[in-house]
C-alpha cells in the first residue's frame, strides 16, 4: 500500500528513472520488451501499424501510416528532441483495460516517489468522439485520474506523488484507459517515469572557474525536511556524463577537490540514510557542476586611434608595441595579459551631409543623409545627439532642430558634424474680417496667401455663389454662416482659415397710408415697397368698408407703382375715404409674414 500526496508533482529533486525503458528506446530500430503481452496485459502488440482496436504499437511517428492517420488521427512524432525516439500508440479497446504495467522490486519504505507520463490525444481537433481518460494505479488501486484529455494536438504531462508505506519493497504500477474505445479514446504515451523524490539539492562552487594547480570546493545545500539526516555520495564523470564513478569516502555535503581538471563533471547522490544510498531506487541526484579552468595567459590585439589609450590593470598604453602584465583575475587566479597594441594615425574623418527638411512645418519626417566618408578605417558607426550608435547612413524621422552627428571608425577615430534642419515656410491664408450683411445682400471674398495654393476645399457651401472649386467666391447666405477654407500648397501642407458672415434679418417693408389717384402723376398708386430682402409679394388685397375686395394682386415684385392699386373699382374711381388692406410677403430666407392696415384716398 501507499499514501498519495496531495501535490501532483515533486517540488524537490528527482532520482533516476526506475523505468529505464519508459521512453520506449531510440535508434534506427526499436528494441522491444521480450514479453510484449506482459508489458500491456490488456492489449495486443501489433507490429504493422496502424493498430486495430485493443492493440498497440511502438513507433517513431504516425506520418507514414497513410490515410488512416491523416483522417482519423493527427500526425505526430514522439515527445523528445531525438529524431530516432519512440513512443507507444494505443488504439483503445471497447472495454477499459491496462496498457502499461510494471512491477518494481527492491524499493525503500517510507520513501517519496513520483509516477508520471506524457500523454497526447490522437483525435482531431474537431472530433466529437470519446476523449482519452486514464487511471494511474498502484497494486491495482486507482491513485490518480487524468480526467478527459483534450484534443489540443499537444503532449500533456500527468502524474502524482506518493509515499511508500512501512515494509513496502515491491509495487506494481499500471496505467489504464478509463473510457471505452471503438469511437475514440485513442492516444499515444511517452516518457513514463517512476522516480524517487527528495528535497531540493543545489550543488555549486563559489565561482565556475578554478585556478590551475589550486584546489576547489563544491558545496551541496539541502532545502526541505524530507531527509532529516541526509547522506551524500559524490561522483565524478570524465566523459561528459556518460559514466559516473563514486568518489570513495566523499560522503559529506562538501567536496574538496585537490587537483581539479578541465571538463570534469561532479554531482552528488543524496539519500535518507547510509543504508539506502547504494540503492538507485531510493536516492535523488543533484545538479551537475562542471570544472572550468581559468586560462593563465590572455592575449589581446587592439588598434586605437592616435591620442587614445588602453588600460590593462594599473598600466596605461598609448603607443604601438607589445606589453605584458601580471594580474589577479576576477576569479582570484593569477594571469598574464599580453597586449599587442597598434596606434593608427588620426587623419581627420570627413563626410558630406545632405539635409532634407520635413515636408511640412511641425512634422518629423526630415532626414540627414551622410555620404562620402573619408580618412577613416573599417566600419563607421554613427550617433546623433548621443543616441545609440548605428551604421545606417540615412538618419530619418527628424524634426526641426540642431543635430550633432558623431562618426567613429573601427579604431575609434571620430569627428562630429553639426547639421541644422529648418522647417519649410508654412502656408498661410486670410479670408478677411467677419462682416455683417442684410438679408439678400452678398459679400465677395478675396483669399490672400503667402504661397501658391495648389488645392482647396470649402467646408460650407450654402450661399456659395460659384462652383465649389472657386477660390474667391461671392457669398450670399440666408443665415449667419461661418465659411471655412482648407488650402494645400505644392507640398500638400495644409492651412485653414474661417470668416463669418452675419446676416441682419431686419424686415425692410414700407406700406404708404395714403395716396391720391387724381392723375397728376404724383402718388397716384397704392403699392408695396420692400428692400433687397423681399423675394416677392405673394398676395395683396384692398377692401372697402363693406368688405368688398376692390383690388387684388398676387405674386409680383415690390417697388413698382404701375402694379399697385390706381383707385379704380369696376372701371370707376372709388370715393375718397378709408380702405383696408392685407399683404402677404415672402422674404428671401423663406419666411412669410402678413401685414395689414388701412390706407386713405385723398384729393
Amino acid at each position: 500500500m501507499s499514501t498519495v500526496s496531495p501535490d501532483n508533482f515533486c517540488n524537490g529533486t528527482l532520482g533516476e528513472n526506475i523505468f529505464n525503458d519508459g521512453d520506449f528506446g531510440s535508434g534506427p530500430a526499436n528494441i522491444l520488451p521480450s514479453d510484449m503481452n506482459g508489458y500491456a496485459p490488456s492489449y495486443t502488440y501489433q507490429a504493422n501499424p496502424p493498430p486495430n482496436d485493443g492493440s498497440y504499437t511502438i513507433t517513431n511517428n504516425t506520418t507514414t501510416w497513410g490515410s488512416f492517420a491523416a483522417t482519423a488521427w493527427i500526425n505526430i512524432g514522439d515527445n523528445s528532441t531525438d529524431p530516432e525516439g519512440y513512443m507507444m500508440v494505443i488504439n483503445a479497446s471497447f472495454d477499459p483495460g491496462i496498457f502499461y504495467e510494471k512491477t518494481v522490486d527492491n524499493l525503500c519504505e517510507n520513501t517519496f516517489y513520483q509516477f508520471s507520463a506524457d500523454v497526447i490525444s490522437l483525435l482531431n481537433l474537431n472530433s466529437n468522439e470519446i476523449k482519452p481518460n486514464l487511471d494511474f494505479l498502484i497494486d491495482g488501486v486507482v491513485q490518480y485520474s487524468t480526467g478527459q484529455i483534450p484534443n489540443n494536438t499537444e503532449w500533456n504531462n500527468y502524474g502524482f506523488t506518493f509515499t511508500s508505506d512501512p515494509g513496502t519493497t515491491s509495487l506494481t504500477l499500471s496505467i489504464r484507459n478509463n473510457a471505452p474505445g471503438g469511437l475514440g479514446n485513442d492516444l499515444a504515451i511517452d516518457n513514463i517515469e517512476f522516480r524517487a523524490c527528495g528535497p531540493e539539492i543545489d550543488a555549486s562552487a563559489t565561482n565556475p572557474f578554478f585556478c590551475a594547480g589550486q584546489p576547489k570546493t563544491i558545496n551541496a545545500s539541502v532545502f526541505g525536511t524530507q531527509y532529516p539526516t541526509p547522506y551524500f555520495q559524490w561522483q565524478i564523470s570524465s566523459d561528459n556524463g556518460v559514466n559516473w564513478n563514486d568518489l570513495i569516502g566523499e560522503n559529506d555535503n562538501s567536496l574538496f577537490i585537490n587537483n581539479p581538471s578541465e571538463g570534469d563533471l561532479y554531482r552528488t547522490l543524496v539519500a535518507n540514510s547510509i543504508s539506502t544510498i547504494a540503492n538507485s531506487k531510493c536516492r535523488v541526484i543533484s545538479n551537475i557542476v562542471e570544472m572550468i579552468e581559468s586560462p593563465y595567459e590572455f592575449i589581446q590585439y587592439d588598434t586605437l586611434c592616435q591620442g587614445l589609450e588602453i588600460q590593462v590593470g594599473n598600466s596605461i598604453y598609448n603607443s604601438t608595441g607589445m606589453y605584458v602584465d601580471s594580474l589577479i583575475a576576477s576569479n582570484d587566479c593569477d594571469s598574464v595579459v599580453i597586449t599587442f597594441l597598434e596606434i593608427a594615425p588620426d587623419l581627420g574623418i570627413t563626410a558630406d551631409l545632405e539635409i532634407i527638411p520635413p515636408r511640412c512645418p511641425g512634422e518629423n519626417n526630415g532626414s540627414i543623409i551622410i555620404s562620402n566618408i573619408q580618412n577613416g578605417s573599417g566600419t563607421y558607426y554613427l550617433s546623433i545627439n548621443g543616441d545609440p550608435t548605428t551604421t545606417n547612413l540615412t538618419i530619418e524621422n527628424l524634426s526641426q532642430g540642431s543635430y550633432a552627428i558623431n562618426i567613429t571608425d573601427s579604431y575609434h577615430c571620430e569627428t562630429t558634424l553639426n547639421a541644422v534642419i529648418v522647417d519649410p515656410v508654412a502656408v498661410q491664408i486670410d479670408l478677411g474680417e467677419d462682416v455683417t450683411i442684410k438679408l439678400g445682400e452678398s459679400h465677395d471674398i478675396q483669399v490672400l496667401s503667402n504661397l501658391t495654393i495648389e488645392s482647396f476645399i470649402w467646408l460650407e457651401t450654402d450661399g456659395l455663389n460659384c462652383p465649389i472649386d472657386c477660390l474667391n467666391p461671392n457669398l450670399s447666405p440666408l443665415e449667419t454662416t461661418t465659411y471655412t477654407l482648407i488650402a494645400r500648397d505644392e507640398n500638400d501642407c495644409t492651412t485653414i482659415d474661417s470668416v463669418t458672415i452675419f446676416v441682419d434679418k431686419s424686415r425692410n417693408v414700407f406700406i404708404p397710408n395714403a395716396f391720391s389717384p387724381n392723375g397728376d402723376g404724383f402718388n397716384d398708386y397704392f403699392t408695396i415697397y420692400g428692400g433687397i430682402d423681399v423675394e416677392e409679394i405673394v398676395n395683396f388685397q384692398v377692401y372697402n368698408r363693406w368688405g368688398d375686395v376692390v383690388f387684388s394682386k398676387k405674386n409680383f415684385q415690390p417697388n413698382d407703382n404701375l402694379i399697385g392699386w390706381d383707385g379704380f373699382f369696376n372701371g370707376k374711381n372709388v370715393n375718397n375715404g378709408v380702405y383696408i388692406f392685407s399683404v402677404e410677403i415672402l422674404f428671401k430666407d423663406g419666411l412669410k409674414e402678413m401685414y395689414s392696415g388701412d390706407v386713405t384716398i385723398t384729393e
